[in-house]
């Protein structure tokens, strides 16, 4: 059995102890917490193609009924102060969650890591969301889903999602402090090989090097991140990619709107322009009534590197209700129409089964799901 199952089977076997609370489990206080979220969906899924073009195992279909458990995860995680005044040793275990998969990829490590906190700064190592797509991920108002913001925000118009990527071998500092009416976070992230393989020596080939600023008050929010990676590999190219993602938030009683916007640099190694330069928008909202919330988006990518037609615009809504502080069920509908040279798929990102077409395809899907966390 490796590290990873036996991780994963002894968190699951923790998680059997469970109160009832939809709060994370303390096992030792907070020294040791269980958490974790379940999140299954049925999804009906068409790739907007013929039955004759139909490739479900590469995430093709003309239309068809699936479970998915999109971005499932249990996890240890904890605080242990020491002997110095103010100062903690911070650690995490979290394991993704593959339910519907085979035995033998049930579980796979997600954010990781183990370091020193105070009440003004973290500094921790291990493996963690780049910045870039911590960004989105801690912002967006739908994620986890068919409507998940990873078919635009940071997709590649030909090979899916390419920048939302968890770095590994990396190390991720974060100070704060006040300022206005709210907090300001000022972070910095390096890895030297930010796909490292287990038991090679680092390379430098893919590295990492991320900033990223964040304000934060009850009502309003500001973050921008970057991204640079001198040696970023994309389906076979290899080339470096800037990338640039800005955030602004606007929480009210009722109704809450999110704006993310992002530009990408793509230099390949010959000189020429590659398939991630270019830009790409999301506007949010969602509107709270009680136990409902209604959220929708519409997500715009301009066409890469001076070409043609390779641009596209997804639209996305739903209705989410509460059943308690910690379940909540919902149905989403996306819809990504894409340019001419264009195959931005329907469903990508943290969903779990993806949703892929041809150039020129408009493939949707229809969701309905319950979220369980504590």
């Amino acid at each position: 059995m490796n590290l990873s199952t036996l991780a994963g089977s002894t968190l699951i076997s923790a998680a059997l102890l469970l109160p009832a609370a939809g709060q994370a489990f303390e096992l030792h206080g907070k020294e040791l917490e269980l958490y974790g979220t379940f999140h299954p969906s049925l999804d009906y899924m068409d790739s907007d193609i013929s039955e004759d073009e139909a490739d479900p195992d590469n995430g093709l279909t003309s239309g068809s009924v699936g479970v998915s458990f999109n971005s499932s995860n249990i996890g240890f995680r904890g605080v242990v102060p020491t002997d110095v005044v103010d100062l903690s040793v911070m650690y995490q275990l979290e394991q993704g969650i593959n339910m519907d998969g085979s035995s033998s990829d049930t579980f796979t490590t997600r954010n990781s890591f183990v370091g020193l906190k105070t009440s003004n700064w973290q500094l921790f190592a291990g493996r963690h969301d780049t910045l870039f797509k911590d960004l989105a991920l801690r912002h967006s108002l739908i994620k986890h889903s068919v409507a998940d913001r990873g078919v635009i925000l940071g997709a590649s118009a030909l090979h899916g999602n390419q920048m939302d990527r968890r770095a590994e071998n990396m190390i991720l500092g974060r100070y704060f402090l006040p300022l206005g009416s709210g907090r300001l976070e000022l972070q910095a992230q390096y890895s030297p090989d930010a796909t490292k393989s287990a038991g090679t020596v680092d390379n430098n080939k893919e590295d990492l090097l991320a900033f990223g600023v964040e304000w934060k008050s009850p009502a309003r929010t500001f973050a921008v991140a970057y991204d640079h990676w001198s040696n970023k590999i994309i389906s076979t190219t290899v080339g470096e990619v800037n990338a640039w993602r800005a955030m602004w938030k606007e929480t009210g009683e009722h109704l809450t709107t999110n704006l993310i916007l992002e530009s990408i640099s793509h230099e390949l190694t010959d000189g020429t322009d590659g398939e991630m330069d270019r830009d790409a928008v999301a506007l949010q909202a969602a509107w709270k009534q009680g136990r409902l919330r209604y959220v929708g988006q519409i997500m715009m990518a301009d066409s890469y590197a001076d070409t043609d037609d390779t641009g596209a615009t997804v639209f996305s809504a739903g209705v989410e209700k509460s059943l308690s502080k910690s379940t909540k069920i919902y149905t989403l509908y996306t819809r990504t129409d894409n340019e001419d040279n264009a195959a931005f798929q329907g469903v990508d990102g943290t969903h779990g089964d993806e949703l892929k077409t041809l150039p020129g395809g408009s493939p949707q899907a229809l969701s309905v799901g319950m979220i369980f966390k504590f």
